[in-house]
């Protein structure tokens, strides 16, 4: 086996090219691109999908636009009215906002001016202004976006955002912001943040495990957790393919990367669990040939037939069913080539120096 040769003979080689590509994994993760909404249930081709996005783009206008929620217990005051004429002159300066609509924007435009007189500001809110305060308590502010799309749009939402964090909001008041293009990237970031949570939970199992059942069989206490190093590695190489390949970092793909840790981590365990037993009766070489050819051998009819498993995902023509289907497939054929060829010269590079 010409693999095994050069894994025998050059595991340094084997050690560097591997760390190589890990570390180019690395830097092609950070380009992962984020994605969520329909376009991750319908194919482009869909025609429902189709006449969804015609309907959108025809009569959708509020897809593009922001709303600042401004909460009291009496919203309908000149101290709240003014500070929404002042936010909106704040927010009118940054780039790619088209208009800002308030309640107090209405009435100044309407009368010149505001009102400082009270009962005259609630009377004319109650007249013509129910729409945006509905209520006493509440007050919406609206703030229509130019023309761009998704990515600008959650850009200049972030810009919003942090330019209303500067602002100073009188006592008694809270003020909220939502929309399209906020949740749009409110939404990425929680499934960043769920991703590490997931993946450093799977991460901790992985050890706990790798302690409680296979700690006993190797000779050095610490290699037990080899393992787990084939399988986050794998993982760091997928994450960085999925640029390269166009897949984007979704509600569904991100279930897919932590599950990997965990089924990833069985090739390693079988690879190591031979080698382990076969030094004990053999020489080096010897044992990591038995540990690759024929334990290999069996965990590549395996894996032939969990990846048939997954491929399968790829029949239904849901986006993100597909990319699921890939992530896991490509995961765990790495996991396995990681397996025959990093870890028997991670192993030897060990044994070898003592």
């Amino acid at each position: 086996m010409r693999l095994l040769r050069i894994v025998s003979e050059k595991p340094g080689l084997v050690f560097a090219f591997v760390t190589v590509i890990i570390l180019l994994s690395a830097y092609s993760a950070m380009n992962v691109e984020m994605s969520s909404g329909t376009e991750n249930f319908f194919s482009k081709d869909n025609r429902v999908y189709q006449q969804y996005k015609l309907y959108e783009k025809d009569f959708v206008r509020t897809t593009g636009a922001v709303f600042i929620l401004i909460k009291g217990d009496e919203v309908v005051s000149y101290e709240a009215y003014d500070f929404m004429l002042a936010l909106g002159e704040e927010l009118k300066k940054i780039e790619g906002v088209e208009s800002v609509t308030s309640p107090a924007s209405i009435i100044r435009e309407q009368f010149g001016f505001l009102p400082a007189d009270e009962k005259l500001l609630k009377d004319i809110t109650e007249s013509y202004l129910f729409d945006l305060v509905p209520k006493r308590t509440l007050a919406m502010m609206m703030i229509q976006l130019e023309p761009m799309d998704s990515k600008k749009e959650e850009e200049v939402a972030r810009n919003i955002e942090e330019s209303m964090e500067s602002i100073k909001i009188p006592a008694g008041y809270r003020v909220e912001i939502t929309g399209t293009p906020v949740l749009g990237y409110q939404i990425k970031g929680e499934i960043l943040k769920s991703l590490g949570v997931t993946m450093m939970a799977s991460v901790v199992l992985m050890i706990l495990f790798l302690f409680l059942t296979f700690s006993g069989v190797t000779r050095r206490k610490w290699t037990a957790f080899l393992p787990l190093l084939i399988s986050v590695f794998s993982v760091t190489i997928i994450y960085g393919m999925m640029p390269l390949l166009g897949i984007p970092l979704s509600e569904h793909t991100n279930g897919a990367l932590p599950m990997l840790v965990g089924l990833a981590i069985e090739y390693g365990v079988q690879i190591q669990n031979r080698f382990e037993e076969e030094i004990r009766k053999h020489g080096l070489d010897t044992a990591l040939k038995f540990a690759v050819e024929r334990t290999g051998r069996a965990l590549l009819l395996s894996l032939l037939t969990t990846v048939v498993g997954f491929m399968s995902m790829l029949s239904v023509g849901i986006p993100a069913m597909t990319w699921f289907g890939v992530i896991a497939s490509l995961g765990l054929i790495i996991a396995y080539t990681l397996s025959i060829t990093f870890l028997p010269a991670l192993l030897k590079i060990i044994e070898k120096r003592g």
